[in-house]
């Protein structure tokens, strides 16, 4: 690899690792409010928090991340059309695993004595979590192919 993509890699780490935790704390700050932890609902908060956060995520990997020179107009376009990929598959992840996917009984029971089952809220978060990991590696390729080029 060389130095620019590495710095880019590490930048791009640090912008999603921020607009990550902007986005987590946004759904879950829905999930409490609402106390709604999983179901179609979800798709909804996750949808309005994830838009939110692409725009810190447009300008911060623009100006940032990437550096580019191109006109902020020429990229918005390609930006959004992978950002919305990015979402759709976040949100999938996000609502099947919190919605269908059966919460751990054994391996928690064992970590946690007394307790059953781990709690639809953290079970939640943890669905949330692992579709932001899967819809970061989605973005930075698109992002990096399509939008900012090399």
């Amino acid at each position: 690899m060389d130095d620019v993509l590495v710095t880019q890699v590490i930048r791009f780490i640090l912008v999603g690792g921020f607009n990550a935790g902007l986005d987590l704390f946004l759904v879950n700050v829905a999930m409490w409010t609402t106390k709604i932890y999983k179901g179609k609902p979800l798709i909804f908060f996750n949808l309005a928090s994830f838009s939110i956060v692409a725009t810190s995520s447009f300008l911060l990997n623009h100006l940032w991340t990437f550096q580019s020179s191109q006109k902020y107009i020429s990229e918005a376009a390609p930006f959004y059309l992978v950002t919305i990929t990015g979402a759709l598959i976040n949100t999938a992840i996000f609502y099947f695993i919190s919605t269908y996917v059966p919460r751990p009984r054994k391996i928690f029971k064992k970590a946690f004595p007394g307790k059953e089952k781990m709690a639809p809220k953290l079970w939640a978060n943890f669905g949330k979590v692992t579709a932001t990991g899967v819809s970061m590696v989605v973005n930075f390729v698109g992002y990096k192919l399509f939008v900012f080029g090399p």
